[in-house]
């Protein structure tokens, strides 16, 4: 109502928050939440950035915003959620929250912060750093694939690409990353949980929690 009587020329940059279950439908959640988002102000005629302000997953075992979870589901979110969201369309992605009391907020939002009530940091922290460290100032991102397996090329500076990927079940399988011709030489692999997902890019094992995959330079590159 309030774009329809004009109201989208008092602002610079759109914002959602997001949270839901952080079951299988994840990743078709998220993009369906953008896609709204983004229709609703390109039907008023507005070409403006996108933030998504607020999103989460608690690391609770049970818990009535992100449904079933876990430490390690929600340090796996971290990376999920800013990939899908960056790679259809949202400039910025933020993250509820680095440490709150929960008397101060009800118990909603409880576990989604990135530390626990002893201020020892959670694997979401440690989740948010790699994704700060390996994405976190990218110039352009790419959506490669998005079914059974979701990979993605971020292009962090000319001619530097890294990949992130990961699988739509919960239990690892394995899999052909050749076939898609985006790797050539070495590459160092990066999994964001504890998983064990070997070295092999034609049969490596892949869960619901990504993996960053990196060219290896050496020296003589670099001279």
């Amino acid at each position: 109502t309030l774009l329809g009587e004009g109201a989208g020329e008092f602002f610079d940059v759109g914002q959602y928050h997001y949270y839901g279950p952080t079951d299988e439908d994840l990743v078709d959640r998220l993009t369906s939440a953008q896609s709204r988002y983004a229709g609703l102000l390109g039907s008023h005629g507005l070409d403006r950035p996108i933030w998504v302000t607020e999103t989460s997953t608690s690391s609770f075992p049970t818990s009535g915003l992100s449904g079933r979870s876990s430490k390690k589901r929600q340090a796996c979110d971290v990376v999920r959620r800013f990939v899908v969201f960056t790679a259809h369309g949202a400039q910025r992605v933020f993250w509820l929250s680095f440490k709150y009391e929960v008397e101060h907020m009800g118990d909603t939002f409880g576990g989604c912060d990135l530390f626990d009530d002893d201020m020892e940091p959670k694997p979401s922290w440690h989740a948010m750093q790699l994704v700060v460290d390996k994405i976190g100032h990218f110039q352009e991102v790419e959506t490669i694939l998005e079914s059974d397996v979701n990979l993605y090329r971020y292009g962090v500076t000319p001619g530097e690409d890294v990949y992130v990927v990961w699988a739509r079940d919960e239990g690892q399988d394995e899999y052909d990353l050749t076939a898609y011709g985006l790797f050539e030489g070495q590459v160092d692999i990066t999994p964001v949980g504890d998983d064990v997902v070997g070295t092999d890019l034609s049969k490596l094992q892949l869960s619901y929690c990504p993996v960053f995959i990196e060219p290896t330079y050496d020296d003589a590159w670099l001279e």
